[in-house]
């Protein structure tokens, strides 16, 4: 079970192991756990929150800022639906 990974030492920083596809994984994590407990699809509110979390509020802002300009149309929560669809997962 256990796998070897590479420790990457920056005297400035804190260690940080490196493992392929962490990133991923945790994502997969996250979200077949909020699936099994809120069920699929979620609910917009614990997606933002999920996204808020992963991607922080700075991205969440500058899509948000590119759906306003290259969808005009859409409303408030037509926006929040491709949002969902387009950058979550």
């Amino acid at each position: 079970m256990l796998e070897e990974i590479e420790v990457v030492v920056y005297p400035d920083k804190p260690y940080s192991p490196i493992i392929e596809h962490s990133q991923e994984t945790c994502r997969d994590l996250v979200f077949d756990k909020a699936h099994s407990m809120y069920g699929d699809p979620l609910p917009a509110n614990i997606e933002e929150r999920i996204a808020q979390e992963f991607y922080g509020d700075k991205i969440n802002v500058l899509v948000q800022e590119k759906i306003d300009i290259e969808h005009p149309e859409m409303s408030e929560e037509e926006k929040k639906q491709y949002l969902l669809q387009h950058f979550m997962m």
